[in-house]
């Protein structure tokens, strides 16, 4: 059992933590042709436009309300149904996501009853997130909340059989939803995402450019998402979402990274459908076991420090525990309940500053995190295990895998290659014959 320890620092240095109209934003995008329009000033929307276009290499469709300082006080409403008019006449999307950010709130404009006014066009969902409270986290499970009560429409018929709804958390790359989507259909399921980020924001190319992106989970599969036989989320803050769809039989939990999680949702499905393990999963799970052994003679006994979201640090956690290593150092950006069975003894939630600190008085061997937790690892003499959002230095992050037993190994791979990159020891400079003995 670990102990959460919240950051009492009057100051965040460097920080790990990132805004929840990000979040938000990225949930939106795994909506077919949904545009996400920001209720912000300029500059709100541009820093959440780049670390997404960064990281995912890709022109991200996001737009603004652009408020100013004298349309904030005067008439933020105006500024936001003229931006909904604009963009719905442009991009024609099918879908308006309206975020409101820390800006409106504090102006504590009553956002409901703008969009109550708002002309005829494509339907409006509005997630209130707030950049003063939650993180990356908080914002993506609000947005797929929003999704669900406004879109979604409960007890439109009968159950239908071998379809299950799989909520998919922002812990996870466009091809880790990919994976579980092949894990789901193995078993002869049709899997619908909520939402599915798998195909818009995976970095392929289309015959002719679009404003939006395409992909993404169409509206009409929202419609039935409640009505599928089982629901299953990945992700723990996605719960609450999982019960307005399946009620509570749904199922949810953090991760499927490592051998136990992923054993835990093949034995789910197997469950729901009543049928045994396919033997592509059964091979699969053989290679994984088979690369713990491998890793743990390089895994076993190292230390490891991890600056990562809360759903992905455990994953993480669970993961290279199993193939033998120590977590010295557990640093996240917001607290939740499952951290507090990780196999460490503090979770901090805290910076990329607390890391480095706890990171250098362990002995850490390998540091995971975020491209930002670049500098510090080069600070503290040790390799980075580039994982979470964003990487931005290195190629490819949306095509990484992390999940089920095919990613696990991946990861597992990964973290061991990282320290067997290091020399084994850095040769001594050349010297004269005046210098040391003879």
């Amino acid at each position: 059992m670990a102990t959460i320890v919240q950051n009492d620092k009057p100051v965040t240095v460097d920080p790990l933590r990132h805004s929840a109209p990000l979040g938000a934003v990225l949930a939106f995008l795994g909506v077919a042709r949904c545009l996400p329009l920001l209720h912000s000033s300029q500059g709100c929307a541009a820093m959440v436009k780049v670390l997404l276009t960064r990281h995912f290499r890709e022109s991200i469709p996001l737009q603004t309300s652009a408020l100013t300082e004298t349309t904030t006080i005067l008439d933020s409403g105006d500024s936001l149904l003229d931006g909904i008019s604009t963009v719905a006449q442009r991009e024609q999307p099918d879908l308006v996501a309206v975020i409101t950010t820390g800006l409106v709130d504090a102006c504590g404009e009553d956002i409901s009853r703008t969009l109550r006014l708002r002309s005829p066009g494509p339907p409006v969902v509005l997630a209130a997130v707030s950049d003063l409270d939650g993180g990356l986290e908080q914002g993506y499970t609000t947005a797929v909340e929003s999704l669900i009560s406004e879109l979604e429409l409960p007890a439109a018929g009968p159950a239908i059989d071998d379809q299950v709804t799989l909520l998919p958390g922002p812990a996870l790359s466009p091809l880790d939803v990919e994976e579980l989507r092949q894990t789901a259909e193995a078993f002869g399921l049709r899997c619908i995402v909520l939402p599915d980020f798998s195909r818009s924001l995976d970095g392929h190319l289309d015959d002719d450019w679009e404003p939006l992106l395409s992909g993404g989970t169409p509206l009409s599969d929202i419609a039935v998402a409640g009505r599928s036989s089982a629901v299953l989320a990945l992700g723990a803050g996605l719960a609450p979402a999982a019960r307005m769809l399946g009620g509570n039989s749904a199922w949810t939990a953090p991760h499927a990274v490592g051998l136990e999680a992923s054993d835990a949702l093949v034995g789910r499905l197997a469950i729901v459908t009543g049928r045994e393990v396919p033997e592509a999963l059964r091979d699969w799970r053989s290679r994984l076991t088979d690369g713990l052994l491998d890793a743990s003679g390089v895994l076993a006994g190292r230390r490891v420090a991890l600056a990562l979201e809360p759903d992905l640090l455990a994953g993480v956690a669970a993961l290279l525990t199993e193939a033998g290593c120590h977590i010295v150092a557990a640093v996240t950006s917001a607290p939740a309940e499952h951290l507090y069975r990780l196999p460490c003894e503090h979770v901090v939630v805290g910076d990329f500053e607390d890391a480095e600190e706890r990171a250098r008085d362990a002995g850490a061997e390998l540091l995971v995190a975020s491209s930002h937790g670049a500098a510090a690892a080069q600070r503290l003499g040790i390799p980075l295990l580039r994982l979470g959002f964003p990487v931005v230095d290195r190629l490819g992050a949306q095509h990484l895998t992390s999940v089920g037993y095919r990613g696990s190994l991946r990861l597992l791979f990964a973290a061991a290659n990282e320290l067997l990159a290091i020399p084994d020891h850095v040769p001594s400079s050349p010297t004269t014959s005046r210098e040391g003995s003879c």
